[in-house]
């Protein structure tokens, strides 16, 4: 065998070692990915509700039935009646795309780990009970945040009113941001 015979057969062994090889990450990478949106799926269901899909699907409904009802014949309420009926199912035919799509965004920003951990979490009773009272935590904490309005208008005005001396029409306009406030506080349950 030749010198020349020799090098090309390096040459072609060493070109279909790297072939294999590409095809062997490329294998991996696609498994890793089919994993990864399979937990990804998981987490969707263990979070239920509040993966995002009801919200995201509920915005697109009340559009498709606003838009409906404008385009309804008018006068014809058994038309119009098959019109919204049409839209709900094309809006519940979107959620199933819409949830595969909320995976596709989990699978891409976490890692197979990551994910398997979050589902098994939001899976657990404390998972459950995080999920079954975050509203009411939210709503807690965003009363809070509003009863502290006045106090923010009134440093914002005395932090404001050290650097500038402030006009009339400025401490008009200070008093009214704190009169909003309280009459929102008070308005609130």
């Amino acid at each position: 065998m030749s010198t020349a015979t020799f090098k090309g057969l390096i040459i072609a062994a060493a070109a279909l070692a790297a072939t294999t090889t590409a095809h062997a990450q490329t294998a991996t990478a696609s498994a890793q990915n089919q994993l990864k949106l399979i937990e990804a799926r998981r987490l969707v269901q263990a979070l239920g509700p509040d993966s995002g899909i009801n919200q995201a699907t509920a915005e697109v409904n009340a559009t498709v039935m606003t838009e409906l009802e404008r385009a309804a014949p008018a006068g014809d309420s058994q038309r119009a009646g098959m019109l919204t009926a049409a839209g709900k199912l094309a809006v519940a035919n979107m959620q199933a795309q819409v949830a595969e799509a909320t995976a596709a965004a989990y699978a891409a920003n976490f890692t197979v780990e990551q994910l398997q951990a979050m589902s098994a979490f939001f899976a657990s009773s404390a998972g459950k009970a995080l999920l079954e009272r975050r509203e009411v935590v939210t709503r807690q904490s965003a009363t809070l945040a509003r009863g502290l309005l006045p106090d923010v208008f009134n440093q914002t005005a005395s932090s404001y009113c050290k650097q500038v001396t402030c006009t009339a029409a400025e401490w008009q306009a200070f008093a009214t941001l704190l009169a909003r406030a309280a009459n929102e506080q008070t308005a609130r349950p």
